[in-house]
């Protein structure tokens, strides 16, 4: 959830091994072919995601998290895989609730579906750094080298591969589509968009690690995003040690690229930002549409679902 490390390091050496056909040498740059890579259920529980992933030949059910930069492992699944592992401390993680200390892992290959990868440098986490029922989190070091049809309506995650060039965005998904450009932040793996409220733009992580959208506070108060009482009050946790008090509110409506939601609730916090990052799309809105996430094309492709209207909506 919005998972970055304070020392940055190179993490997730992949080498992803894909049957693709060859490229043939004159391409018309404008035609993006895609090769369909793998299909993989979701299991959709606790406000969150998990999928099963191979490591050194054996399964373990991770936490889909594309707000996490790195890939983890808890401290005992890696033993369990015989992964090779550093003590505890080598370095540290930042997320929501503050700092972690973690250490690393190596694996031999790892699987996810048909995409295979090699060399996998893990991050590890004590045991009660993670959700329970889960083992660890696939993070954007492996995923970044796809696009992502994270289609939570029917509960799959399909990765792609562009085959030729692409210099526009194309998309399984058919009927109604809307579009964001993606926000190219330098070290940045996860998906960030720009968004609008009040005529003020923001930049937003796609974080499927998160349990609720969330803005923090300051930026809050600076796009006018919701007066008066709040709905609600919670509290959030991620990675970092201590949970965090936030107000549920539903405020002015929020415009990502060609998409107008409203009514969506969001948590507004005192947490320090993520970089350039100033608020999290995370489970509200992931689970309201059906997504492409294009990095071959630098592009984010929503799909309403067929039963609403996205500006009429209003649960």
């Amino acid at each position: 959830m919005g998972l970055r490390s304070k020392l940055r390091r190179r993490c997730g050496a992949v080498l992803v091994c894909l049957a693709l056909p060859a490229c043939q040498a004159a391409v018309d740059p404008s035609v993006c072919e895609m090769a369909h890579v793998t299909d993989l259920p979701l299991v959709r529980r606790g406000h969150a995601f998990y999928t099963d992933m191979t490591i050194n030949g054996q399964n373990a059910q991770v936490l889909l998290d594309t707000g996490s930069s790195q890939s983890m492992i808890s401290e005992s699944a890696a033993h369990r895989l015989g992964l090779h592992v550093s003590a505890v401390g080598m370095t540290n993680i930042v997320g929501v609730g503050g700092t972690r200390d973690t250490g690393t892992a190596w694996s031999r290959e790892v699987r996810l579906g048909d995409a295979h990868g090699e060399r996998l440098t893990l991050t590890t986490i004590e045991d009660a750094g993670l959700r329970r029922g889960s083992e660890g989190i696939l993070g954007m070091d492996f995923l970044y080298g796809f696009d992502i049809d994270l289609d939570v309506p029917g509960n799959r995650i399909r990765l792609y591969k562009a085959v030729t060039g692409c210099s526009a965005p194309r998309a399984v998904l058919g009927g109604a589509l809307y579009s964001v450009d993606l926000v190219a932040l330098p070290g940045e793996l996860s998906p960030v968009v720009t968004v609008s409220i009040n005529g003020r733009q923001l930049r937003a992580l796609i974080d499927t690690g998160s349990p609720g959208s969330l803005i923090f506070r300051d930026k809050a108060h600076w796009a006018g995003f919701a007066a008066g009482p709040p709905v609600g009050i919670t509290v959030m946790r991620g990675f970092g040690p201590r949970a965090i008090k936030g107000e549920i509110r539903i405020g002015a409506p929020v415009q990502i690229g060609d998409l107008t939601v409203v009514n969506m609730p969001f948590v507004v916090a005192q947490q320090p930002h993520f970089g350039a990052i100033d608020m999290l799309l995370g489970y509200d809105f992931i689970t309201r549409v059906h997504l492409w996430i294009s990095h071959s094309s630098g592009t984010v492709i929503m799909q309403y679902p067929s039963s609403a209207s996205p500006v009429a909506r209003k649960d």
